[in-house]
């Protein structure tokens, strides 16, 4: 019996090709990967301003210690300026600037 041929690697990046030696030495030695059909839990995602009402927004700017206005501010950048980033946001101070990234901005897709 002969080895079957190995399949083409030509296209595949250096990080691809790492990890499909990995696998093959996994398989070669006899390890299995498990075969789960069932999605995993992944829980709630995180809060981001875009799923606030106004009154939630003004409530979840003063649990965080700043002032009413400041959800105002930021609702115009998010849903005027339609920017996401508030790195840019030069209205905000700097600290508040990460903070509000944060707790309301969160990266939802990776």
């Amino acid at each position: 019996m002969t080895d079957p041929q190995p399949p083409a690697v030509d296209g595949l990046r250096p990080d691809e090709m790492s990890a499909y030696a990995a696998l093959e030495d996994r398989v070669r030695a006899g390890a299995t990967v498990p075969l789960t059909l069932a999605p995993q839990r992944r829980g709630k995602p995180p809060r981001h301003w875009l799923d606030l009402s106004t009154e939630e927004r003004q409530a979840a700017v003063q649990q965080l210690g700043l002032p009413k206005f400041r959800a105002d501010q930021i609702s115009r950048h998010v849903f005027e300026g339609l920017d996401l980033d508030p790195a840019g946001w030069t209205d905000l101070p700097a600290a508040v600037r990460a903070q509000v990234a944060e707790a309301f901005l969160p990266r939802l897709l990776t």
